[in-house]
């Protein structure tokens, strides 16, 4: 009947529309299937489908010996990138040129077979003044290699969900990113540096090493994590003159192993002159043999706000912070939780360059936390060998043998105002403040204004304050309540 033919037909139609339809899905899979595609984004017509590493070589090779400056290529991986053979690498260069290259990675991987040890040591190169984007990628060193090297004045970025992991330089310097002279690292909001790590001994910088006038800037949500230096910064390294900026990043279970002055900075270690403004990072479950978090030095600047440390650990001095510097350093609105420091400092230790002539800037802490941080042999929130200014800040539940909270041991003005010590506690003197002057000559004078002790303890002498040949101690609008020393001793005790 025409009713059943006119159904056969428009049966027919639709089979055969599904036909193309598929036919046309499968070109498109076709065409997206190749393995890697280098596209020059400036040209539309230069489209390279490749479908292994060799190939990959060879076109960066062709795109680095005929780069110009205006040059813009893209890298995309639809399946992971192995590096085969000895003495291979991904260089995204273009020579002398500025050229500038984004790996789309989708997810995918760039490693190295682990089995081709050898002198490349490296899985990618940016070149010289080059500049790389890695977005929504994976660099994996297979605990063998060097992950990325930065070259002299060239530019990394890792965006969203690029992750550097697993590298391990058998054969020197750092296992994440190794930045030159000049050179610039951006961590974009996702990105991550995680497991990374330095064997040979002296190597400082387990994450990120910055040589000499390099910039680092660590974004909102960046994550360094788990990497470790066989001396100083497992987290980040810097050296002469670098510039580091860290916003609400994360920097937690980094180690520097270096022993004594050799090994400092768990999360950052900085030396020569660098720059550092921290904004807003949480820093936590690092250690150091100093400065289980930050370690500072030799004529660095630095200002800490709005920051958290917790449960960082130093073998020797600052559990939180150690300071030899004699620039000014800033600490503003930050927490100090729980850290631990084996011989001084549990939240911060602060020495001049010169510790033993202390001609150091002040030292400024201000709007801060101090909590439940142990000194253990002198100082559980402070240490301070420098001119020193605490303001509107609460120290509390601190613990050390000499300044359950601070303890000051110089010669230069130290001042104390608007504060709260609660419940500090030191099984010798000072429950919440010991002064020690270093000399007898050039005393100068310790002040305290508006400041509530309440509660704290000394085991000898000094339940709020323990003072031994100090200057003139000037107490105004200040309360002492409750607080209390157990036995008298030649050090004269205030509030108990």
């Amino acid at each position: 009947p025409p009713q059943e033919r006119g159904t056969t037909v428009k049966k027919r139609w639709i089979s055969l529309l599904l036909s193309v339809l598929l036919v046309a899905v499968f070109a498109v899979n076709a065409q997206a299937a190749a393995p890697y595609v280098i596209s020059n984004d400036n040209n539309a017509s230069q489209r390279y489908e490749l479908s292994s590493f060799a190939e990959v070589q060879a076109k960066l090779e062709e795109i680095k010996r005929s780069a110009t400056d205006t040059d813009k290529y893209t890298l995309t991986l639809n399946q992971d990138l192995v590096i085969q053979g000895k003495n291979n690498t991904v260089e995204l260069s273009g020579g002398t040129k500025t050229i500038q290259w984004t790996v789309e990675g989708n997810g995918f991987k760039i490693t190295k077979n682990p089995q081709d040890t050898d002198q490349e040591d490296k899985v990618i190169i940016v070149g010289y003044q080059a500049k790389a984007v890695l977005n929504n990628v994976v660099v994996d060193g297979q605990n063998t290699y060097q992950n990325i090297y930065v070259s002299q004045k060239a530019k990394l970025t890792l965006g969203n969900k690029a992750i550097v992991q697993n590298g391990m330089n058998k054969l020197g310097g750092t296992g994440g990113v190794h930045v030159a002279d000049d050179g610039t690292v951006i961590m974009e909001g996702g990105s991550q540096v995680i497991n990374n790590h330095t064997v040979v001994p002296g190597t400082p910088g387990g994450g990120l090493s910055l040589r000499k006038r390099c910039t680092a800037i660590i974004k909102d949500g960046a994550l360094i994590k788990g990497n470790s230096s066989t001396q100083q910064g497992g987290g980040i390294s810097a050296l002469g003159d670098s510039n580091i900026t860290i916003g609400k990043a994360t920097i937690e279970d980094n180690v520097a192993k270096g022993l004594k002055d050799y090994g400092g900075g768990g999360a950052l270690f900085m030396l020569s002159n660098c720059k550092a403004d921290i904004d807003g990072a949480i820093m936590k479950n690092n250690s150091a043999s100093h400065g289980g978090a930050i370690y500072i030095n030799n004529g660095c600047k630095v200002t800490v706000k709005n920051t958290e440390m917790s449960k960082n650990h130093a073998g020797e001095t600052g559990g939180g912070i150690y300071s030899r510097t004699d620039e000014e350093l800033l600490v503003e609105n930050n927490k100090f939780l729980n850290n631990k420091a084996d011989q001084a400092g549990g939240g911060i230790v602060l020495y001049g360059t010169n510790r033993e002539e202390a001609s150091a800037k002040p030292a400024i802490i201000r709007n801060c936390l101090f909590d439940g941080n142990d000194g253990t042999t002198r100082s559980g929130a402070i240490d301070a060998w420098v001119m020193l200014t605490v303001e509107n800040s609460t120290i509390k539940n601190n613990v050390a043998t000499m300044g359950g909270a601070v303890c000051a041991v110089t010669d230069l003005p130290i001042t104390i105002k608007d504060s709260e010590f609660t419940k500090n506690a030191a099984s010798q003197y000072g429950g919440a403040f010991a002064l020690f002057n270093r000399t007898k000559n050039n005393v100068k004078d310790v002040t305290i204004e508006n400041t509530k002790f309440t509660g704290n303890t000394a085991v000898l002498s000094g339940g709020a304050i323990g003072s031994y040949r100090a200057g003139a101690l000037k107490v105004s609008g200040s309360t002492f309540t409750a607080n209390k020393a157990l036995t008298p001793d030649s050090l004269n005790g205030l509030g108990g």
